[in-house]
């Protein structure tokens, strides 16, 4: 197996997560003045996306101590590589529940995103809710298993790779079912849209590339992740630290994408499903399509909607 020096892993991976940390303070300042800038302030996105910055801000402030701690305070070489090694340094358990606080408000952003496109149907909603939740149990039995290990042992101990390996599979499947849950409920919705008026759908297909990207990204850093820790090949050390930045990252980037898309159609900014029961606005995308569906003729009123993921608005004459 290739041995790297904690040195030299620890040194790539605080530059690693700097470099991703510095996007996301940009994500999260455009993603705050879209989200303020709207007649009405979705409070439960905005909250959540609060909570998911400052938990990423919380890990690469401790990432910055221990570059103190473990580069700066050691007398000798020696004394460093202990500190490196040592993963009961409070320091290093704080690093593991702050990926765990990323993952869960991630978790519920994307869970709360699926609740309100799928019209608050509670039972689509258990999916995602119920990975969030074992991603969740997972995470904390690996943080308190590392802060009882003993001296010398690692990442790679049996009872810490069995809940660590449940923790990054289930956050990717997390990441992936979501995704599509989201895509396919718009691509559902539009289907007249497409049917009777292509040339309207344009924006909807926008915002399915937006969503499938952005989770792209975090899904790949994810799969490098776990192929590297069940192979116990040491870029899990280079790339680790910088997964929880990626993952805090894609909600972020797609309230801002959407959002400035919205800003430029005139549009506002939202998450929710619209039909004539339930009126949650935000960034619209309009068209007036007269249809004639079951014997039926009605007017279907096509908005696209997004926030921090995308939902779609179809304004009927009765619930589908």
């Amino acid at each position: 197996m290739l041995r790297v020096s904690p040195i030299v892993s620890v040194l790539i991976s605080i530059w690693l997560e700097t470099l991703i940390y510095g996007i996301n303070i940009a994500a999260y300042v455009f993603s705050l003045y879209i989200l303020l800038k709207r007649p009405s302030v979705n409070l439960v996105v905005l909250i959540l996306s609060t909570a998911l910055f400052v938990s990423a801000t919380g890990h690469m402030a401790i990432n910055l101590c221990r570059l103190v701690q473990g580069y700066i305070q050691p007398p000798t070489k020696a004394a460093m590589l202990v500190f490196l090694y040592d993963l009961t340094v409070k320091t290093n358990v704080a690093k593991q529940y702050f990926l765990v606080m990323v993952n869960l408000f991630s978790d519920i952003l994307l869970t709360w995103r699926v609740y309100m496109v799928w019209e608050r149907n509670w039972k689509v909603t258990t999916i995602p809710a119920t990975l969030c939740a074992a991603t969740f149990t997972s995470g904390i039995v690996t943080a308190i298993y590392e802060s009882i290990v003993q001296p010398g042992q690692t990442i790679f101990l049996k009872r810490i790779s069995h809940w660590a390996s449940a923790q990054f599979s289930l956050s990717l499947a997390m990441n992936l079912t979501t995704t599509l849950l989201i895509a396919s409920r718009i691509w559902y919705v539009t289907r007249e849209v497409r049917e009777f008026s292509p040339e309207k759908t344009r924006a909807y297909k926008w915002v399915v590339v937006v969503l499938v990207e952005s989770a792209s990204v975090a899904a790949f850093a994810q799969i490098v992740q776990l192929a590297f820790y069940e192979s116990k090949f040491p870029g899990i050390f280079f790339i680790s630290d910088g997964v929880v930045q990626v993952v805090t990252m894609a909600p972020l980037i797609i309230i801002v994408l959407v959002g400035v898309r919205g800003t430029n159609k005139g549009g506002v900014l939202g998450t929710s499903y619209h039909t004539s029961e339930t009126a949650m606005s935000d960034m619209r995308f309009d068209s007036h399509i007269a249809v004639e569906l079951q014997g039926q003729s009605r007017s279907t009123h096509g908005d696209l909607s997004a926030e921090g993921g995308s939902t779609v608005h179809i304004n009927k004459g009765y619930a589908v």
